[in-house]
């Protein structure tokens, strides 16, 4: 759970670096990337391999910008995500950023889990509020 939360947070920290070569694009930056890491898997409390893709396009607005990135992925248990999704919304002037995200898992033989959060950042207080994490076996 908390390697999970981790990665989430790496995943912003990329955005935001790709932030600053989308600022002088000329058009809406699109990449595709791939991490892997041991967690474990919550409907049986062993260790397992996590590789998730991400397709993350950069939207921008007048006064803000929003990066999504559709998430997919597979487990060495035999899950693989479906409906991955995260979104990362920064105003403009503002010191907080709200990045949030929910991951199904689904195996063959029926086991479910979920993983999700809502994370505020303030880049003023250099502080990350959780507002929701979920780390559940829904199905064992």
């Amino acid at each position: 759970m908390k390697t999970y939360l981790c990665r989430s947070l790496v995943i912003a920290a990329i955005s935001m670096l790709a932030l600053s070569t989308a600022l002088w694009a000329d058009k809406p930056l699109r990449s595709v990337e791939s991490e892997e890491f041991v967690d474990l898997d919550p409907c049986t409390g062993q260790p397992h391999t996590i590789t998730l893709y991400f397709d993350i396009g950069l939207h921008f607005h007048k006064n803000n910008f929003v990066v999504v990135a559709k998430r997919s992925g597979e487990t060495s248990s035999g899950y693989h995500m479906v409906g991955g999704h995260e979104t990362y919304v920064e105003n403009y002037g503002s010191t907080t950023v709200k990045d949030s995200f929910v991951d199904n898992w689904h195996a063959e033989d029926g086991r479910v889990w979920q993983v999700g959060g809502v994370f505020v950042y303030n880049w003023e207080l250099d502080a990350v509020r959780v507002d929701k994490f979920v780390f559940r076996c829904l199905k064992s």
